[in-house]
């Protein structure tokens, strides 16, 4: 059952996960007097307006370590400078009840930063247990209505959503996280695990947010609208996963000598969106519309041919990420029927010309 809104699903999902509730992940935030300890009954609500409110003690309340992004302690300090009861939002509960125990753990939904940083040993809150915790998560701190979360931990919030509520991956951040794997990464939360970090992966939000957006361009040209959402999922999921591959295969040394700047900085530049944009674009002289041989771009790539235009003559030797970048420049000089001065499609037409180089010269 992947529609989360659908009845049958929260009878499903409440008998097996309580709404996606993990117990092993439900933590205390020590520091300031948040102790996760379990209550002995449900608390009392009181409907006001709209609202279900509880008031619970501070050391009742809990976090969930998984997918709830690392606090602001410069942000809490600041909220404790200027606290006033009047005009500070109320944070978001939900309340699960095990129930072989009868215990009631309350956690945090949104605003573990307020609640840090109240000066009360009880906090009112509003009750929310209509969905899964991540998914009202999510919503709260959805970037179309709020100011946006770090953008990689929106995208392990979004793994935990899937991965804990068994929702299908349209958006493949469960299956991007699995290509990594694959090819010998070790993704990881950088916003949490900083000294963990130790390959590029460490960028996978970013590297996701930039595939994610050049392919969202393509869907939304003529030949691709109208696409079943299955149909859109099975394209992002292939072309993400030939996106890591070929950039792996290709940089792979590079990458390696990368390693230690991973924790602050998004290796290869633009070449995430170009490469992608290529791979997709299905304009005629722009890319190759999702039609390609993943083996035969790797050695395109790693030949490095390159001549303005694709046309017949001598060529440039592309190797390094900085080569890619100094004639992207050359593009941005230039201008090129249909190519903007934006650096992504710099990047997507001088692959286009050492493809077509090669399809000319082989």
């Amino acid at each position: 059952m992947n529609n989360t809104h659908d009845p049958a699903y929260y009878k499903w999902n409440k008998r097996n996960h309580n709404y996606g509730f993990n117990k092993k992940h439900h933590v205390a935030i020590e520091r300031y007097g948040v102790m996760g300890k379990p209550l002995d009954e449900m608390p009392k609500t009181v409907k006001v307006g709209i609202y279900n409110l509880a008031t619970i003690p501070r050391e009742n309340l809990g976090i969930d370590s998984q997918y709830q992004r690392a606090l602001k302690h410069k942000q809490i300090s600041k909220i404790q400078e200027n606290w006033d009861d009047e005009i500070c939002d109320l944070p978001a509960f939900y309340l699960y009840e095990d129930e072989k125990t009868g215990k009631v753990y309350p956690q945090i939904i949104d605003g573990q930063n307020r609640t840090c940083a109240n000066p009360h040993d009880e906090i009112t809150g509003r009750v929310i247990n209509t969905l899964a915790p991540v998914e009202r998560c999510l919503q709260a701190n959805n970037p179309k209505t709020k100011s946006v979360w770090d953008v990689h931990a929106q995208f392990w919030c979004q793994y935990v959503a899937v991965t804990r509520l068994r929702q299908t991956d349209n958006k493949f951040v469960k299956g991007l996280v699995k290509a990594f794997q694959a090819l010998g990464y070790d993704p990881k939360d950088v916003t949490k695990f900083k000294s963990e970090v130790t390959d590029i992966s460490g960028q996978i939000g970013k590297y996701h947010q930039t595939m994610y957006n050049a392919i969202a361009r393509e869907l939304g040209r003529v030949p691709r609208v109208g696409l079943a959402e299955a149909d859109k999922a099975s394209f992002r999921a292939k072309v993400m996963t030939d996106v890591v591959t070929i950039i792996d295969q290709v940089f792979k040394r590079e990458i390696a000598e990368h390693a230690e700047g991973t924790v602050t900085n998004q290796w290869g530049q633009q070449i995430w969106a170009g490469l992608t944009q290529f791979l997709t674009d299905s304009r005629e002289d722009f890319g190759v519309g999702g039609s390609y041989d993943v083996d035969e771009i790797i050695k395109i790539m790693r030949r490095g041919q390159w001549r303005m235009g694709g046309t017949k003559g001598k060529y440039q030797i592309v190797e390094t990420i900085n080569d890619y970048d100094n004639i992207a420049d050359k593009y941005k000089a230039k201008d090129i029927k249909g190519v903007s001065k934006r650096n992504a499609d710099c990047w997507q037409r001088l692959i286009f010309d050492m493809h077509k180089y090669y399809q000319r010269n082989n």
